[in-house]
């Protein structure tokens, strides 16, 4: 990586930029599925709980 005059990190080559797309989506993909399971966990307790209270 190389410094822009702006103090901005610029890939060196082209193909250092498709090696940080390609992790990206990987990274996208393990996130999405956290999310996921995040989301459930917390509709699943959200139920328990309402059903507690009533």
């Amino acid at each position: 990586m190389s410094l822009h005059s702006s103090g901005v990190a610029l890939p060196a080559a082209p193909g250092d930029m498709v090696m940080t797309i390609r992790g990206s989506k990987n990274m996208n993909k393990s996130l999405f599925w956290i999310y996921v399971v995040l989301s459930i966990v917390g509709l699943v307790t959200a139920w328990i709980f309402n059903g507690l209270a009533t």
